[in-house]
């Protein structure tokens, strides 16, 4: 997910994330630079500091095949699979979060099921049930999470609209009541991380690209400006 890109501290996770990246589109390159030789090069020289994808070995296969790794995560498809047909059934769209899913099947390793639970936004997922279950009560927490992602969705069309890089940090002004002004500052800190604002303020000022927009049935002006 971007935020293991995007997040300041470079942690194993966000290390692997970018080293994973690399040897992919190292890969990838040598793999098109006979069909595609110019393009593969600028990839090439991109990444490396050799000379030349076409000076370079064609890359080997490598036998990274973990098949217990390969069928936990055929069994995690197939759980999400069937969790957002549950959420379809009962008409609520991913973005709010819920409490739970009850899952069918063995449980499965942590690193896994957080997957799971980040696929189909939910707090906890809990295997052995005889059939999928969700948790559908939407608690004024739920809520305000839900509406934090709202604003983030809001924040990131505002961001294209504007032209910005995916890269540029921002700032961000807001002006609203109610829920959504709440859910803002509950929730400041996952909304800043996901939208690279550097600062987050209530308040409308002069020189940011604002918009007014209905998000859930709350009005709310949003304005962001390259930082």
């Amino acid at each position: 997910s971007r935020r293991r890109f995007w997040k300041s501290e470079s942690d194993t996770d966000k290390v692997g994330a970018y080293q994973t990246l690399y040897e992919t589109l190292r890969t990838v390159s040598q793999l098109m630079a006979p069909f595609a030789p110019f393009v593969a090069d600028a990839i090439f020289r991109n990444l490396s500091s050799d000379e030349s994808v076409h000076l370079s070995d064609f890359p080997e296969p490598k036998a990274y095949v973990d098949e217990q790794v390969e069928a936990d995560m055929a069994r995690a498809r197939q759980a999400v699979e069937a969790g957002l047909a549950a959420r379809d059934a009962a008409r609520l769209k991913v973005r709010p979060p819920l409490a739970s899913i009850a899952l069918p099947g063995d449980p499965l390793p942590d690193d896994i099921a957080a997957i799971v639970r980040e696929e189909l936004n939910v707090k906890g997922v809990v295997f052995g049930a005889p059939e999928v279950r969700l948790d559908t009560e939407i608690t004024e927490a739920l809520k305000m999470e839900g509406l934090a992602r709202e604003v983030v969705r809001a924040m990131q069309d505002r961001r294209k609209k504007i032209g910005l890089n995916v890269e540029d940090r921002i700032d961000a002004r807001y002006d609203a009541d109610g829920m959504l002004m709440r859910a803002l500052e509950k929730h400041a800190d996952y909304i800043k991380t996901e939208t690279l604002s550097v600062t987050l303020a209530r308040g409308r000022e002069d020189g940011f690209d604002g918009e007014q927009m209905m998000l859930e049935g709350e009005q709310i002006w949003i304005g962001i400006k390259r930082h």
